[in-house]
């Protein structure tokens, strides 16, 4: 996940461009879940202008070390994995990104976060 906020970080925006990372738990990480979520939360923040949306349990630590680094930040959380909670996701992207952002979609494949595009 590191790998790939850093590439979309990467990227020249055009204009009227945005950045917009959806995030889901990255699963069986085991002791250093906590500390690898709340890293790529400061990893995102760090990315000037991005919207974020932390999906999943174990990402509101991500969302919560996200809103220490940068409190004015355009941060979401989506703490649930449940279908409705997709359903949220998916209309957080609708409200942030607009046509020819960069979304990135990031998770574990047990988190399917493919569920919101559907």
């Amino acid at each position: 996940m590191e790998k790939a906020i850093d590439f979309v970080a990467s990227l020249s925006l055009g204009p009227g461009q945005a950045r917009v990372f959806l995030l889901g738990d990255m699963l069986e990480l085991g002791d250093s879940e906590v500390a690898d979520h709340a890293r790529m939360g400061e990893l995102a923040a760090a990315v000037p202008g991005a919207v974020c949306i932390f999906c999943g349990p174990l990402m509101q630590h991500a969302y919560e070390a996200a809103r220490k680094c940068a409190p004015d930040g355009a941060f979401f959380a989506v703490p649930a994995t449940d279908d409705a909670a997709m359903e949220a996701a998916a209309a957080l992207i609708r409200e942030q990104a607009s046509a020819g952002d960069i979304i990135l979609v990031k998770a574990s494949r047990g988190m399917a976060l493919e569920r919101v595009g559907a």
